[in-house]
């Protein structure tokens, strides 16, 4: 740097004038500047050398990414996605607060999408229902119960148990429930024939697809009781021949009143 050290005190007059020509020109001390990348070095590799500059952790799975607070708690979050994007993020040299947002653009995407899955698939049941209320006109209610005795035979054929039936009679809801199922499970009621049906409707009387264990057991003891329909007909004894429609009715209200209970 054309300096000897003939005459130190000279030299290091000259050196501190150089260091403040320096720091004129580059704008800030020497310990605050950073190379740049070598030739041919990748800009990620270099920006990793610098990670606590850039915000890079050590390894993908040090990254402190999570779903946004808006995120449906009943949704499933895509954790093998989201290790992939760890893995991207750390190869190309992102910081933590980038894939973050990466993260949550991706996520409100989704929510976009779900969102408008949902709100068609609404659109299209109503629709499905208005026809089917079209196509039936004032026969709906008569139709309609008779989807729901035929649910209610095949569920207790299939043994299901009272959350299954409950769920069921979601499908079945006026209001919200699948016009397709409702008709299917009217035309399967409909080839039943009546006779079937009303066995497992207390003759026409009562009991539905949503009858709860506590329900059965309140109408078994109204049947048993003195004057029920159950008592008058086995009052005579052993011998007492119970119509059969009575008896399924009987055997039906049992099963669903022993739902829930310990044994």
């Amino acid at each position: 740097m054309g300096l000897t050290v003939d005459d130190p005190v000279a030299a290091v007059a000259k050196l501190t004038d150089m260091e403040r020509a320096a720091k004129q020109k580059l704008g800030k001390p020497a310990d605050q500047l950073m190379d740049r990348p070598g030739k041919d070095e990748p800009v990620a590799d270099w920006m990793k050398k610098n990670a606590a500059l850039f915000g890079i952790p050590e390894s993908p799975d040090k990254y402190e990414v999570k779903p946004p607070e808006n995120w449906p708690k009943d949704a499933k979050w895509n954790t093998e996605l989201e290790g992939k994007a760890r893995e991207i993020a750390h190869k190309h040299g992102l910081s933590g607060a980038a894939l973050q947002d990466i993260v949550n653009l991706e996520a409100e995407n989704i929510m976009g999408l779900m969102g408008k899955a949902q709100a068609d698939l609404e659109t299209a049941t109503a629709e499905m229902r208005a026809q089917l209320v079209k196509d039936w006109g004032d026969q709906y209610p008569v139709k309609e119960a008779q989807a729901k005795a035929a649910a209610q035979v095949i569920a207790e054929v299939a043994g299901l148990d009272n959350t299954a039936l409950e769920q069921i009679a979601g499908t079945l809801s006026p209001k919200v429930g699948d016009a397709n199922v409702i008709r299917m499970f009217q035309a399967i009621g409909e080839m039943m024939g009546d006779d079937r049906l009303s066995a497992f409707n207390g003759g026409g009387g009562g009991g539905s697809l949503t009858t709860t264990p506590a329900e059965a057991r309140a109408e078994l003891n109204k049947l048993r009781a003195p004057g029920g329909e159950y008592f008058e007909a086995t009052k005579g004894g052993p011998g007492s021949k119970v119509p059969e429609q009575l008896q399924r009715r009987i055997e039906h209200l049992t099963k669903l009143a022993a739902q829930g209970q310990k044994v």
